[in-house]
Parts: C-alpha cells; sequence; structure tokens
C-alpha cells in the first residue's frame, strides 16, 4: 500500500468538532474524521466501544494501544493526541 501525501490530513487541522461518531451498534462506534466522504476509509480514525461501563478507545494510528475513557469528550481527545503523535514527516503535516 502507499500513502501520497494527498492523503495525509494536517494534524493542526483537526479540530474537536471534526471528529464524528458513527454508530456501529448500541455501545460501539467507529470514529472518522467528518471532513472526508463518508465512504473515504483513509477518514477512520479508530472504534470505541462501551466495555465495563468504561469507553474503550482504539486508534488506528496506535491499534495495539487500547485506552479506558471516562466519557466521549475524553475519547475525542485520544484521537487528537494519537493524530498528533503519529509517525508522520513534518513535511508531509503541511500539506
Amino acid at each position: 500500500m502507499t500513502i501520497t501525501a494527498s492523503a495525509i490530513r494536517p494534524v493542526s487541522s483537526l479540530a474537536d468538532g471534526d471528529i464524528r461518531f458513527d454508530e456501529l451498534a448500541r455501545d460501539q462506534w467507529r470514529v472518522v474524521d467528518a471532513r472526508l466522504p463518508h465512504d473515504d476509509a483513509t477518514a477512520v480514525l479508530g472504534f470505541v466501544c462501551v466495555v465495563a461501563g468504561l469507553l474503550e478507545v482504539t486508534t488506528l494510528a496506535r491499534p495495539l494501544e487500547i485506552e479506558f475513557c471516562a466519557d466521549e469528550r475524553a475519547a475525542r481527545a485520544v484521537f487528537l493526541d494519537a493524530l498528533e503523535k503519529a509517525q508522520i514527516p513534518s513535511a508531509l503535516r503541511a500539506v
């Protein structure tokens, strides 16, 4: 798979309101970058599900690291943080 510069979203331009939770089931959501078309696979940022009363957050930027959050606001912050820390060369962030 090849990722072109045009497919990489500028990290600095992603705001809290640009992250959308799409319900998959009563207690499961796909998290997407709302600025991209709904059928664009690169818009998927990760997944959230309810486990023991907490939100289990898995980002595609760090798929092996699961975080638990008390509420949706904290879960959104995890996605913003993951994108900020993603290993994207700084030259591509300004695209």
